[in-house]
């Protein structure tokens, strides 16, 4: 893959936004602040004593049912996703994500709001290199009827295909280059959904 001389980045303000969280039903507030070069992303309990952090690292995830949970023996942090995704798009390295909770406001299921709270902030260029991990050899995973597979590029490209039995369209299939414009035309909105034999299933969680 060619090597581009990158500069790390981070946003160009504190941002903020307020709403009701989707497990614990109590509202929250999120905040992004712009971080130093080699933070990366850190997330914040600003409600615990010592406000602990937790970094947004593969290593730190201890839980992926129905969202992503980052958490170490200080605090964790529910459904992160949606913000993990808005950053990612903007090229953002470096932000500490203030939360006075467990889990960010749910918002209206997608990850608009977040992709235009970045947009909002605004975006720096830092000095130091940015840091990729690089794909070198293809991967391929499948769990049930999950199948992802990953391979070397030179751009992030998307291709997907999706089956829900009962749907009218069936298959789905979906191809994007992702870019900050794909990305808010075609991304961004998508809803989280699921089938009410699952939500049944939910509900009897409690949730």
């Amino acid at each position: 893959m060619e090597k581009f001389m990158e500069k790390q980045q981070t946003i160009a303000r504190r941002v903020s936004l307020n709403g009701i969280a989707l497990h614990t039903g109590v509202r929250a507030t999120l905040s992004l602040n712009p971080a130093p070069e080699n933070t990366g992303i850190i997330f914040r309990r600003i409600d615990l004593p010592g406000k602990p952090e937790v970094r947004a690292l593969a290593a730190n995830v201890v839980d992926a049912r129905r969202g992503t949970t980052i958490g170490n023996e200080k605090c964790a942090v529910y459904t992160i996703e949606h913000i993990m995704s808005a950053l990612h798009v903007f090229g953002i390295d470096n932000c500490v994500v203030d939360m006075d909770g467990t889990e960010p406001p749910i918002l209206d299921g997608s990850a608009n709001v977040f992709f235009n709270l970045v947009k909002k902030a605004g975006v720096v260029e830092q000095d130091a290199e940015a840091l990729y991990y690089e794909v070198k050899t293809p991967y391929y995973v499948r769990h049930e009827d999950t199948h992802i597979g990953i391979f070397p590029g030179d751009k992030l490209h998307i291709a997907c295909t999706a089956s829900f039995a009962g749907c009218p369209y069936d298959p789905q299939y979906f191809s994007l280059d992702v870019n900050p414009e794909t990305y808010e035309k075609e991304i961004a909105g998508a809803r989280t959904f699921v089938n009410f034999a699952d939500l049944r299933q939910l509900i009897g969680m409690g949730l």
